[in-house]
């Protein structure tokens, strides 16, 4: 589990991505995003008297639209050392292994395993989606810029002379 959970910050810490979310202009939102999630991770895992582990994915979700893959990378592990943590010192809605038919640690396991499956994937995705819309971006310029300049003399063309007539 400890493999699942660590390997995507991993990779993450690699890419491109993440030395952008701790420039100058992003740092304080960054850093306020990662402590609402932190504290909100340790009220679920806290909490015992009104389960709520369902808080988990959405929160996922919110870090993962907000701070990218690599934010939510960090999150996702603080959440199983956290959850881990926290569960073994008996706090939590797992804490209690006499209500549950299965052990206090396999059920935590279970439960963040049931996370990382189906949210990693949900975030790779969007990453994808996000290079892809940027190379579409890329191409479409490209394609203007070709569609308004004739190849062979480099001026511009009657499309282009259009364009501007059009505009006075």
């Amino acid at each position: 589990m400890g493999i699942a959970a660590t390997l995507p910050l991993c990779l993450a810490l690699r890419s491109p991505e993440s030395r952008g979310l701790f420039r100058r202009q992003q740092w304080f939102g960054t850093l306020a995003t990662l402590a609402v999630a932190l504290l909100t991770i340790t009220a679920i895992f806290t909490i015992s008297r009104y389960p709520l582990l369902f808080i988990l994915y959405p929160l996922l979700m919110l870090v993962d639209w907000l701070l990218g893959f690599f934010g939510s990378a960090i999150v996702l592990c603080s959440a199983c050392v956290l959850a881990v943590f926290l569960t073994e010192h008996g706090y939590g809605p797992f804490a209690s292994a006499s209500k549950l038919a299965m052990s206090r640690d396999f059920a935590v396991q279970l439960y963040l395993g049931f996370h990382l499956l189906g949210f990693l994937p949900i975030s790779i995705l969007f990453l994808e989606r996000g290079r892809t819309h940027r190379e579409l971006h890329q191409a479409l310029a490209q394609m203007a810029t070709l569609a308004s300049v004739d190849s062979l003399t480099g001026v511009a063309n009657r499309r282009t002379l259009d364009k501007h007539l059009a505009e006075k």
